[in-house]
């Protein structure tokens, strides 16, 4: 039973030995009552008594499972603590341990073209080597620059080195191009004349094959048109 119980039953002998001192005081009884009353005074006395020390010994029980109670419950708070340092831990050696890969560059090399510039004013030849070109205009991605055109230049044969030069008519903001087909390409030069009208591409150490066109970007502040398109001697 819990404590609570207990101090009501105390409470209850309480009453009744002031019940019992009410009657004994203000009744006159026999010998044989006296002794009776003797003895419910003693009886209602001791049970008065065993159940204020169980109300004491039930208290002290239930303080007792409460602290236990509190330190279960502060031991799972602690192994939570516990885990969470551990997992953050481990968090933080994955993190380490899968760094950044470092970006590998692509090599595109620019070229001084201002000796290719006087050699595209009279271009040369290049044996069995057949070079037509397409045009088209296309949208810029560079707002200083808004007028851009696109050119494919396609061989006859596969050659290797390969240099080639784009003469414009109005001078050039920007230029890029690839190989189609191609995923990488190997000793990729590019750049411009001095009048910044002629545009250099040069492939050293990938062939350029009749499969693989080139196609090639390029930009303007004024309407470009591609004049010609030209094999020219490797710089």
């Amino acid at each position: 039973m819990s404590s609570t119980i207990y101090l009501v039953i105390a409470a209850a002998a309480s009453l009744a030995l002031a019940f019992l001192g009410f009657i004994v005081t203000f009744r006159p009884l026999t010998l044989r009552g006296k002794r009776r009353a003797v003895i419910a005074f003693v009886l209602v006395g001791l049970l008065g008594i065993v159940c204020v020390w169980r109300a004491g010994v039930s208290a002290d029980r239930q303080q007792a499972k409460a602290g236990e109670e509190q330190l279960s419950l502060q031991s799972k708070i602690d192994d939570l603590h516990e885990e969470q340092a551990a997992t953050t831990r481990e968090l933080a050696v994955v993190k380490k341990q899968t760094a950044p890969l470092a970006t590998v560059p692509l090599l595109v090399q620019i070229v001084n073209l201002d000796a290719i510039a006087g050699q595209a004013a009279e271009p040369k030849t290049l044996p069995v080597q057949g070079i037509r070109f397409t045009q088209e205009v296309v949208p810029s991605s560079n707002k200083d620059a808004p007028h851009a055109v696109r050119v494919s230049i396609q061989t006859n044969v596969t050659t290797m080195p390969t240099a080639i030069m784009v003469i414009c008519d109005n001078p050039l903001a920007s230029g890029e191009w690839r190989l189609s087909g191609v995923i990488m390409t190997v000793g990729k030069y590019e750049g411009f004349t001095e009048d910044r009208k002629g545009y250099f591409i040069g492939l050293k150490e990938t062939p350029f094959k009749p499969e693989t066109p080139i196609v090639a970007t390029l930009t303007a502040s004024e309407p470009l048109q591609v004049l010609s398109v030209e094999g020219v001697p490797w710089p």
